[in-house]
């Protein structure tokens, strides 16, 4: 969450993309094309013995969270909770809320230090959530061509209840509808119309992502085997269609049949390759020669992830994505609490800087669920699947109505609850394992 939790983004997504693991460069340089994050200037913060810029780690914590971080005026690339570097001196640290308020503070940085920021009069959790209290799992965002569907997540039906006698009742969810609590991987989720038609997919998820799906009934696009294989980017992280990361290569899953292009995420950047109009089951990857672009993501609300082809770029909207090849992508722009946008794009043959403009995105009513035990470091289950959460932890975004949550003890016991979430509001969730 925002996403993809930051702590030490600006650093660590420099090494991600040099080890091909999921970042792409969006720091800009300088004159000798070193990589600096742009809010730490050339000339104040110096070690007058060294010369060498003296930088401090700032962890910024806002209520609520998710805000996008601003040093001296300037954004920077993260949103809350974020652990960013700052040179050495005097600082406005800021963030931004979904609704454009500002909270900031003068700060002076002389090492490493924690800047915790109310913004009134929104509505928050009522305390500073770091990343170590706030969910690492992801979400899917169910769309199909009818407007009311079923849904099923590992088999389990969604906002379904029990009759007095025990029997479930299944009830239809309102398309699109939002999939909180899916623990980073691959899940299995199935829609089915009024009509009765009813389809299965799997898909991958990110943690603190949305994984976009669309259901067509009826007609439908089918999805068929993609098998793609490459000598020269063997082990390397690809996906299909602008979809989350697929794995590595070579890899072979279902993919719409419709899917236009291949990326691969490169140590030099993202490079894209069309779908050509032969056979569609199989797709070799060979070296090309690549033409780099400059991508600046905008968004409203800021502070939105930004993805480049279903990779997390480590980055928060407004901000520039560096080495993104001509061709065919996808940017998508995913933050907790609204539906994720997706744009495709194509990029010519003459490298330059482009700006993106996504669309808006759209709220959806949701709250908080915190889920606490009397037996910290309990498990937390939903889907009848282990979200990798353990207690105290915190999910935001999570979409109002019904969902089943269950609490497991370090000792095997088990919590079940009904929880109905309220939008606006800390909905709590309490397993006492005492008796």
């Amino acid at each position: 969450m925002a996403g993809v939790l930051q702590v030490v983004r600006i650093c660590l997504c420099i090494l991600a993309v040099a080890a091909a693991a999921g970042c792409v460069s969006g720091v800009p340089d300088t004159d000798d094309g070193s990589p600096v994050p742009s809010y730490v200037p050339d000339t104040e913060g110096t070690d007058d013995s060294s010369g060498e810029e003296r930088v401090g780690m700032v962890e910024v914590l806002s209520d609520p969270p998710f805000a996008a971080v601003l040093v001296d005026g300037e954004y920077a690339g993260a949103a809350t909770p974020a652990v960013i570097p700052v040179s050495w001196g005097n600082h406005t640290i800021g963030a931004e809320s979904s609704y454009g308020r500002v909270s900031a503070t003068q700060v002076t940085v002389a090492g490493n230090t924690t800047v915790e920021l109310r913004i009134s009069p929104e509505q928050g959790t009522g305390r500073f959530l770091n990343a170590g209290i706030l969910s690492g799992t992801g979400f899917a965002v169910v769309e199909a061509s009818e407007r009311a569907v079923y849904v099923s997540v590992f088999g389990r039906m969604q906002n379904a209840v029990r009759s007095g006698t025990g029997s479930v009742i299944r009830n239809m969810v309102e398309s699109p509808y939002v999939v909180p609590g899916l623990a980073e991987g691959t899940v299995k989720i199935t829609a089915a119309g009024g009509s009765g038609d009813s389809i299965l997919r799997e898909v991958p998820v990110m943690s603190g992502a949305f994984s976009p799906l669309y259901y067509m009934f009826g007609a439908g696009d089918p999805w068929e085997n993609l098998s793609v294989s490459s000598d020269v980017y063997a082990g390397m992280r690809y996906s299909v269609d602008g979809f989350l990361s697929a794995g590595v290569l070579p890899g072979k899953r279902e993919w719409p049949v419709s899917a236009t292009f291949v990326s691969v995420l490169t140590p030099e950047g993202i490079v894209s390759f069309p779908r050509g109009a032969g056979n569609w089951s199989e797709m070799e990857l060979d070296g090309r020669e690549v033409v780099w672009h400059d991508v600046r993501v905008m968004s409203q609300p800021s502070g939105a992830d930004i993805f480049v082809d279903g990779f997390a770029t480590g980055y928060t909207t407004p901000w520039t994505i560096r080495n993104v090849s001509d061709g065919f992508h996808a940017i998508m722009v995913s933050k907790p609490g609204f539906l994720p946008e997706v744009q495709k794009v194509s990029f010519g043959g003459t490298g330059r800087e482009m700006t993106i403009v996504m669309p808006t995105m759209q709220e959806y009513a949701s709250g908080y669920v915190a889920v606490n035990s009397s037996v910290p470091g309990s498990r937390v289950v939903m889907y009848g699947r282990d979200t990798g959460d353990r207690t105290p932890v915190v999910y935001a975004g999570f979409p109002s109505g019904r969902q089943e949550i269950s609490v497991v003890s370090p000792d095997g016991r088990s919590r079940m609850f009904a929880v109905t979430v309220v939008p606006g509001a800390v909905n709590e969730v309490f397993a006492d394992f005492s008796q």
